[in-house]
């Protein structure tokens, strides 16, 4: 019998182990996974280390003081593993969380578990209980193998839902034997606590490598998705995507917007150089990728001159970064042709250059300001007539450049500019050191790409010497009146009288 009772706790003991081995397996897998299967395996280690905990309850309820609490403990720990085993399985394939049926589930099976340790000690009645608790949710575990839709897992899925129908089966035959046949410890040898934990140790070993190979099937056809992927996308970009060795600059794979761009044919440049292909168009930009990159490891968007096949040149923009490749550092490039853009670029600059010699050299005041009434620009002919140097207005406002009610003036006039949203022309006058000086202004709305009006130009001509001549000849006019009507009036009186004289007697008969 003593032989017999160490046997039983070696059988005990040995599964402790293979839990025990297990649980480290499964935790191991857990921390090596790097996808979004993680979650569902990390229940599923929680399941192996709680049936871990359950096997090791068992274990210490020989001769235990405690063995109220462990008998509660291991059930509890059990029911609880087995649990979070189907929450993982569910978890792998969809979004699943704790449900309240589960807090339901574990409550019910363990308070009769509880009510036949504490109030009604029946070893048959709770191994009949942990039977039944453990082959529903082990039942449910198998339909939601079966019910698994990846065809890549589908062996795999079924030979763990196999597995776990011996489970079922097993659970209901125990509970069958238990219910029909008297036990009178769980140390007690007997050929079904033999079969109870060789099953266990069998299926454990065999679920482990079931799941195992089950993830791994999912990572490879997940990293066959991501690489299928990465091949679309190198292939279909429109940009030049080349990968080279670190070494030497061989070409390893290059995209069809590199071949559109080199002018080179996909065969004619794998397993060449880019030195040896003279793609480079200076040596000086050569130089200096490859010293950022080994010194950085990566570029961004370096500009760089490049040479097709036809000679012609190619301006790039090159981002770069140091890849591995079956041990080796390979370089991994975009390059996205900027020639179109930097003609634009250039053609614009000089339109831009051209336009501020216009606007520089003018012989007109010409100037900008925003919607504010702040200066942006102000031309060499502003600053001849205002006295004021550039770096003196740009910010500043009118009223608090010009006093005496001429800031208010200019900035009256841009209003009006600003709320019809049309050309206003007027006359303005200023007054400073150099005099009073008067101008001819013509200022119209500046506006954004949504056509919002956000300042104001103003070309201004001075008129100053304009309005001198008016004058004068307004002068001359009045002088010129004045002589005609005394002439008028010396011809038709007499000079010493002052009376009529014949002359307006004849004009007045004329008339009369």
């Amino acid at each position: 019998e003593k032989i017999m009772m160490i046997d039983m706790h070696f059988l005990i003991f040995f599964s402790v182990l293979i839990s025990f081995i297990v649980a480290i397996v499964l935790s191991l897998q857990y921390f090596l996974i790097k996808s979004s299967y993680k979650i569902g395996f990390r229940y599923l280690a929680l399941g192996y280390i709680f049936n871990l905990l359950g096997m090791i309850l068992i274990l210490a309820r020989n001769n235990s003081s405690l063995s109220i609490v462990l008998i509660i403990g291991n059930n509890l720990a059990f029911i609880l593993g087995a649990l979070l085993i189907y929450i993982g399985i569910k978890k792998s394939y969809q979004e699943y969380n704790f449900k309240k049926w589960h807090y339901v589930y574990i409550l019910f099976f363990i308070g009769m578990i509880i009510y036949f340790t504490l109030f009604n000690d029946r070893l048959n009645v709770r191994m009949v209980i942990n039977s039944i608790s453990l082959g529903i949710i082990h039942l449910l575990i198998v339909i939601e193998l079966i019910k698994t839709k990846q065809e890549f897992t589908k062996i795999t899925s079924l030979f763990l839902a196999f597995l776990f129908m011996v489970y079922v089966g097993f659970d209901l035959i125990r509970a069958f034997y238990y219910f029909i046949k008297e036990e009178s410890q769980i140390f007690s040898i007997s050929s079904m606590q033999i079969a109870t934990y060789f099953i266990y140790i069998i299926t454990n070993i065999l679920s482990t490598f079931g799941f195992i190979i089950n993830l791994n099937q999912r990572l490879n056809e997940e990293n066959n998705e991501s690489k299928n992927n990465l091949e679309i996308i190198f292939n279909t970009t429109p940009d030049a995507v080349a990968v080279t060795t670190l070494e030497n600059g061989t070409f390893i794979a290059v995209n069809e917007g590199f071949v559109l761009e080199s002018g080179y044919k996909s065969d004619e440049l794998i397993g060449k150089s880019i030195i040896e292909l003279g793609i480079w168009k200076n040596n000086e930009d050569r130089d200096k990728f490859s010293n950022y990159i080994l010194e950085n490891g990566f570029i961004e968007n370096m500009e760089m001159e490049f040479r097709r096949k036809n000679s012609t040149i190619l301006i790039g923009l090159m981002s770069a970064k140091v890849i591995k490749l079956s041990g080796k550092p390979h370089i991994i490039s975009i390059t996205r042709n900027i020639s179109y853009r930097k003609a634009i670029e250039n053609k614009l600059k000089e339109s831009e250059n051209f336009l501020a010699g216009v606007i520089e050299n003018n012989g007109a005041i010409i100037y900008v300001k925003d919607y504010e009434g702040r200066y942006k620009l102000v031309n060499k002919k502003w600053e001849e007539v205002t006295g004021f140097k550039r770096e003196e207005v740009i910010g500043r406002k009118d009223v608090e450049l010009f006093k005496n009610g001429i800031g208010e003036s200019f900035h009256a006039m841009d209003l009006a500019v600003i709320k019809s949203g049309n050309v206003q022309e007027g006359e303005e006058k200023l007054i400073n050191e150099f005099g009073l000086r008067y101008f001819i202004s013509i200022k119209f709305p500046v506006r954004d790409s949504y056509n919002n009006i956000i300042g104001v130009c103003g070309l201004s001509t001075d008129i100053t010497e304009r309005k001198k001549y008016e004058v004068q000849i307004k002068e001359m006019a009045e002088h010129l009146e004045i002589e005609r009507n005394y002439a008028q009036a010396e011809a038709v009186t007499d000079g010493l009288t002052g009376l009529y004289n014949r002359r307006y007697f004849d004009n007045t008969l004329r008339k009369e």
